[in-house]
């Protein structure tokens, strides 16, 4: 009912950045194609319409939980698989570009996009490691297929150095 209220350019914004964890208006009018994205954005921050707005630059905004849970069940339930598919990896591809990887593998993982997700891995690996984050090194790992990751030397490398050391 929130989105049949809304015109047909804020529904298109909302649905189309629904994977964003964090959305600026150059990120919304990408993904959704409408000149006006940002402006939805701030229309829908000022009725308070469920997107809080952060004031850093650039301007960014963010859903509401709930709301952010009730477009992507709509996408899940509206979009053609293929659709799906193609904005998700889209929002991934732009999510990586703005500096949110793992929002950006996560939506990679769904996806199925196992190139994307080798890519992020061997980009971002050395860094997680020395922040110690070797469990989410390994969970993007074992997303890959197994020949996937036996047949590239650095993930094979990459698996190794986020195994845990066994105490003797």
């Amino acid at each position: 009912r929130f989105l049949v209220i809304q015109t047909r350019d804020i529904g298109d914004v909302l649905l189309s950045t629904a994977y964003c964890p964090v959305v600026t208006g150059a990120m919304a009018t990408e993904l959704s194609r409408h000149r006006d994205a940002e402006s939805c954005l701030e229309t829908l921050y000022r009725r308070r319409y469920f997107v809080e707005r952060h004031d850093e630059t650039p301007v960014s905004y963010t859903y509401h939980p709930l709301l952010q849970e009730f477009l992507q069940h709509r996408l899940q339930l509206d979009w053609l698989t293929e659709r799906l598919v193609a904005l998700r990896t889209k929002t991934a591809h732009l999510l990586s570009m703005v500096g949110q990887v793992e929002a950006a593998v996560d939506l990679s993982i769904d996806a199925q996009d196992h190139e994307a997700v080798a890519h992020a891995i061997l980009s971002h690996a050395p860094s997680f490691l020395r922040q110690g984050r070797f469990a989410l090194i390994q969970r993007w790992l074992h997303t890959l297929p197994s020949e996937r990751r036996a047949n590239d030397p650095w993930l094979v490398y990459w698996s190794a150095c986020a195994t845990p050391p066994v105490n003797a």
